[in-house]
């Protein structure tokens, strides 16, 4: 196991908060996101679904993390 599987996996973690923050962000008027925001919404977005993919192809072996 790398280190980069366990960065992929956290990435994982972290896709769905983006919900909450945009859910957050709409609830007190304020823009989605800023510049800054959207450049790491979409990189975690892109880690979750690489990560999604690894593990389905068994690259990823979560059971043994």
């Amino acid at each position: 196991m790398s280190g980069f599987d366990y960065l992929l996996v956290t990435t994982l973690l972290f896709t769905p908060g983006i919900l909450v923050f945009i859910w957050s962000r709409k609830e007190n008027d304020l823009s989605v996101f800023t510049g800054g925001e959207k450049i790491g919404a979409i990189a975690l977005t892109i880690g979750g679904i690489l990560c999604i993919t690894f593990i389905a192809t068994g690259l990823i072996d979560v059971a043994n993390m």
